[in-house]
């Protein structure tokens, strides 16, 4: 009998964020959870996400049910979702433990949750009752700095449950995670790299450059904006460069605010749905991962995007942040120096000499698809969570 493999997780696919008036989400975490779904069909498994479908709630009281449906031609069965404060987090968690108990039903199951979300709790419980193997996929460390001393207590003891509950086994996104679980089992994976159809053509003009993900200055947004407003007063750029920035975060404004001012130069696309996501990409030569270095996430992630842009040939341009220095290796720019002046310079090195940039974007994105091809995940897992063939 074929094991199903029950993701637990917070995807969401963009009709049903439409459908539930959600207006954030994290496309690549959903991403990288479809894509493993996709390798485990590989290995003759019946993957499933479980996932909360939820976001931010507006207050409403608006009440949505469970729904099953496939996305990307994966199964994923949402649970119930609610907009107002506090009871949202409850009807979730209390959704997700009785998907979960319908499912024990049927037996021969393996669970994996995505991060350790109280949420899961009442749910891992109930598989683990029901003798179900549990694993964790520990994409995010613990981020200590600005939470006061009760929440990093709260982080402790829920770290400490989901190394009970889920003491099969750990996916690190990254190898220095491993100190923050008890957990011995380890596997580090960063990701599936997934089909891109459309790949940059470099005889082109102007040469697309493609900021993405969470916007806030963790993430780099400040040092993008300074190289930007640096470059703008060099005219001959216009005609060479050109910008996008899609997601959501804090500083939303400010660059929607730069975009304003470039006349065009800047494009502010915001969250965008997964085939506006792709137009973009299929119309960029670079990736920027702009992650500071200095920050708590820099060493408790990796920063999966980049997986994308290496698949679609991107030149990827890099803060030294998680493992992309050991990942990428001579395949992508790496700033030593996260500032305006080192971006600026980087970006006008690409227009100067976009041959050789060709040249570096394609062996990134060739180690990288060494590493992180869907049939060696798939085999690797596999072996790991013994399962399959």
């Amino acid at each position: 009998m074929r094991v199903r493999i029950i993701y637990l997780c917070g995807i969401i696919d963009d009709n049903t964020r439409q459908n539930r008036g959600i207006s954030n989400a994290n496309p690549a975490a959903t991403h990288k959870v479809l894509n493993f779904c996709k390798a485990m069909r590989a290995i003759d498994a019946k993957p499933l996400a479980l996932s909360m479908g939820r976001g931010r709630q507006d207050g409403s009281g608006r009440v949505f049910s469970a729904i099953a449906k496939r996305v990307d031609n994966i199964a994923v069965v949402y649970a119930h979702f609610m907009h107002s404060p506090l009871a949202t987090h409850f009807v979730s968690a209390i959704s997700m433990a009785c998907l979960m108990m319908r499912l024990e039903r049927r037996g021969n199951n393996l669970l994996i949750a995505y991060n350790c979300m109280w949420h899961y709790v009442p749910a891992l419980l109930i598989a683990r009752l029901a003798g179900t193997r549990c694993y964790l996929d520990l994409e995010d460390g613990a981020v200590c700095r600005g939470r006061s001393v009760i929440l990093r207590l709260f982080d402790y003891v829920l770290a400490r449950c989901f190394d009970v509950l889920c003491n099969d086994g750990v996916l690190l996104a990254n190898g220095k995670l491993q100190t923050q679980t008890s957990i011995r089992r380890s596997l580090v994976w960063y990701g599936t790299t997934p089909s891109i159809a459309s790949l940059p053509d470099w005889q082109t003009r102007p040469l697309g450059v493609m900021l993405g993900g969470t916007l806030n200055q963790e993430r780099g947004c400040a040092i993008f904006i300074g190289a930007v407003r640096l470059l703008m007063k060099e005219a001959d750029l216009r005609k060479h460069l050109r910008f996008f920035i899609t997601g959501h975060g804090p500083m939303c404004a400010e660059l929607k605010q730069l975009a304003e001012a470039s006349d065009g130069w800047v494009q502010f696309e915001g969250l965008v749905d997964r085939n506006r996501y792709l137009e973009i990409l299929g119309a960029c030569h670079a990736g920027l991962m702009l992650n500071l270095t200095g920050s708590d996430m820099s060493h408790t992630t990796f920063p999966s995007k980049i997986l994308e842009y290496a698949a679609a040939e991107l030149l990827v341009i890099s803060t030294c942040v998680s493992d992309v220095p050991a990942l990428f290796g001579d395949g992508c720019v790496l700033l030593n120096d996260e500032t305006p002046q080192a971006l600026a310079a980087a970006l006008r090195d690409l227009c100067s000499n976009p041959v050789a940039a060709a040249q570096v974007a394609r062996r990134g994105s060739a180690r990288i698809r060494a590493v992180c091809n869907p049939q060696r995940v798939a085999d690797t897992i596999r072996q790991f969570l013994d399962v399959g063939n």
